[in-house]
């Protein structure tokens, strides 16, 4: 859909208003996202360090709400209590227990999802991507001069970024699958939820087969569906995570060939 018609859709996807004090009820939320409980121990909102979900309660927000006749607009001081990561009360009157957080003077929005992103090659690549110049260089140094605790370094840097934007989901095409394994591991940190893969062709490879011949990418095949077998690999080690979860993600058509077009379908049938 364009732009326009994606917005009108986003819409409805508030927290609808009910009558009296309460905005929304328990069973509301568990019955239309029966699989957002996230894994126990996470250490995020509402997640204790020793795994013991804790609430917390923000007070005193402004928050843009959906109703149920397909209006929305501002609602002002509303509380908002949260088990986990999940909502599962919001009410006009002030709610008693858990963590009191004031947000008074705040406008408390759902989190977004950023659709596209490449994160551990976010801030290397500033500016040179803006200005039209080759941004080639910068990656190749963050693949390859970066030792894992530098990587997740630049990686954790990035990510909070995008969370503190209101972007606390991604759907991050990482540029190789070292990167998505950082991404993965400081994401399960930070409690982000996110959707994963490593580019294939990775970012190590992907310029000679990308402008090359092609024979050069015939003779790329093999290696090209080596890593597609390493990322699956990567993608199932992430199953039953609960926030962060693996798929394949081919840079484009014209760096693959039938065969490895078919290996990726087959093993995103599999995820």
């Amino acid at each position: 859909m364009d732009r326009r018609n994606a917005l009108k859709s986003m819409s409805g996807l508030g927290l609808a208003i009910g009558t009296g004090d309460s905005l929304l009820r328990p069973t509301d939320h568990a019955r239309a996202h029966p699989r957002s409980a996230p894994a126990r121990g996470r250490a995020h909102l509402g997640t204790a360090s020793d795994g013991r979900v804790v609430d917390a309660v923000f007070q005193g927000a402004s928050a843009w709400l959906a109703n149920a006749e397909g209006g929305h607009g501002v609602v002002h001081d509303i509380s908002v209590r949260i088990e986990g990561a999940r909502i599962v009360e919001v009410s006009r009157a002030p709610i008693a227990g858990g963590e009191v957080i004031d947000l008074s003077g705040h406008l408390l929005l759902p989190g977004l999802i950023s659709g596209h992103t490449h994160v551990a090659g976010g801030s290397s690549t500033r500016g040179l991507i803006e200005g039209g110049r080759s941004y080639a260089r910068p990656l190749a140094i963050v693949e390859e001069s970066l030792d894992d605790d530098e990587l997740d370094a630049l990686t954790t840097f990035n990510l909070a970024e995008l969370l503190r934007s209101g972007c606390t989901a991604q759907v991050e095409m990482s540029l190789s699958l070292r990167q998505a394994r950082s991404y993965a591991r400081v994401a399960q940190r930070l409690g982000a939820r996110g959707w994963v893969g490593g580019m294939i062709p990775g970012i190590g490879r992907l310029f000679p087969v990308w402008f090359g011949t092609d024979a050069d990418l015939a003779a790329a095949e093999s290696d090209t569906l080596e890593e597609i077998r390493q990322n699956l690999e990567f993608a199932r080690s992430l199953r039953g995570d609960g926030l962060v979860q693996g798929m394949m993600t081919p840079h484009a058509a014209d760096t693959q060939t039938p065969a490895t077009l078919a290996a990726i379908a087959d093993a995103a049938r599999e995820l």
